[in-house]
């Protein structure tokens, strides 16, 4: 297994867990652009959108941004997936809305 494996993975699991909330949330665009395109393709594009997405919205909404694209491609594990420019648009987004998370350099 690749490192972009385990990210294709983790993005899964990203549009997942959002099922369990109440109520439940089922980002079915997220869902489209994973099964159309690679994992890192997505998150790259949709961080270097200047709008902020739906998904991120109402993950900050549910106060768990932590499940955000944003916060994910910033993390440790995953931020050599991603260009200078990408990461400190994450920064930008989830500085607007006062994420904070031990760990990343926001």
């Amino acid at each position: 297994m690749t490192l972009e494996d385990d990210f294709t993975r983790e993005m899964w699991r990203l549009y997942e867990e959002p099922k369990s909330f109440r109520p439940p949330y089922d980002a079915g665009y997220f869902r489209k652009l994973l099964s159309e395109q690679k994992a890192v393709a997505v998150a790259r594009d949709l961080v270097l959108d200047p709008r902020p997405s739906e998904g991120l919205a109402r993950l900050s909404l549910a106060r768990r941004l932590d499940l955000s694209v944003e916060a994910t491609v910033l993390r440790a594990r995953w931020n050599s997936l991603f260009t200078p420019d990408v990461l400190e648009a994450a920064r930008k987004k989830l500085r607007t809305l006062e994420y904070t998370e031990p760990g990343l350099d926001l």
